[in-house]
């Protein structure tokens, strides 16, 4: 029964709002109806809530998408409220950004609609940034998303780095969505190759597997022309596996001929890869991970691993 229902934070339902979905009581083994779909909530809620010392409210799992669109059109509001606990605000944005994710990996999409879908994706990201700064965000966070290796899965696990890791620059605040949202499509350029042949381990393709898989970055921004991306989505998206030392593809460029938002996505794909498991490895702890790309000499950019090391390391993820 309990599976039917899912547990929201009484705060997550913020005062002066409406809700188009119903919302729950539990009282023993009951669900009991607490208020209806279209209902204004309103700080007398939030009173009476509290003192009957109640914390969570239940939505029916049928209505998950209005809930997931609630939390969208109000995450900015969710993640500053210091009211909520944190790992309350790191579910809302992880079943919410899934969400949003999935449908602009849909297939097929019109241009007009994949393009709204893309805004959709970007305005989230950028209001977004208050968890991306905080360390306890990012551990929460990182606990959430670590399952899972559908092409959304990953792309939202590097969208998260890549924001917290360019939060540390000066001005990165300003780069957030068009990069978080290229940080989320990086991978896109993969859903045109063959499903089998991603799930083998690119390190032992054979020439002709190699060649194929080569292409994805390309192919991704192709698949993305109905958008059209920014340029640093662009940037992102295509440059994705150049290397500091000019051995990557497709275009074997080398150190800052990459923009530095661009060696960011490139480090957090690398690091978000190793640290999920795959059809063909188990997954790499966080400091196994951080230390095979710094033993990959040439791979990547100093200062942005150093950032990335950081970020983890506040966030009591992974030291080295």
């Amino acid at each position: 029964m309990s599976d039917l229902y899912i547990p929201v934070p009484t705060r997550v339902i913020l005062p002066h709002t409406k809700a188009n979905f119903v919302t729950y009581l539990k009282q023993d083994d009951r669900y009991v109806l607490y208020s209806v779909s279209g209902e204004q909530f309103s700080p007398e809620h939030q009173l009476r809530l509290e003192l009957q010392d109640i914390t969570t409210l239940y939505v029916n799992a049928e209505e998950e998408h209005e809930l997931n669109a609630y939390v969208e059109k109000h995450i900015a509001r969710v993640l500053s409220d210091g009211s909520i606990p944190i790992h309350a605000r790191a579910e809302a944005w992880t079943r919410s950004a899934g969400s949003v994710a999935r449908d602009l990996f849909e297939k097929k999409l019109p241009p007009s609609i994949l393009k709204q879908q893309y805004d959709r994706f970007e305005k989230f990201i950028t209001e977004s940034a208050s968890i991306f700064k905080s360390p306890e965000g990012l551990r929460e966070l990182s606990k959430l998303m670590s399952d899972g290796y559908d092409i959304y899965h990953h792309g939202l696990g590097t969208t998260v780095l890549t924001a917290s890791v360019l939060l540390t620059f000066d001005g990165g605040e300003e780069l957030l969505g068009e990069c978080g949202a290229g940080a989320m499509l990086h991978d896109y350029g993969k859903l045109k190759l063959d499903p089998e042949l991603l799930k083998i381990d690119p390190d032992l393709m054979k020439y002709g597997e190699k060649q194929k898989w080569d292409t994805h970055p390309v192919l991704g921004v192709q698949a993305c022309a109905a958008i059209p991306l920014p340029p640093e989505g662009i940037h992102c998206v295509l440059f994705h596996h150049e290397r500091e030392d000019g051995k990557g593809f497709p275009g074997k460029l080398k150190g800052d001929d990459v923009p530095f938002y661009a060696r960011i996505v490139s480090l957090c794909d690398y690091y978000d890869r190793l640290t999920r498991k795959q059809h063909y490895r188990t997954a790499y702890t966080p400091f196994e991970a951080l230390k095979t790309i710094r033993d990959d000499k040439g791979f990547a950019n100093r200062d942005a691993f150093m950032r990335l090391v950081n970020v983890l390391s506040d966030a009591n993820i992974a030291v080295l």
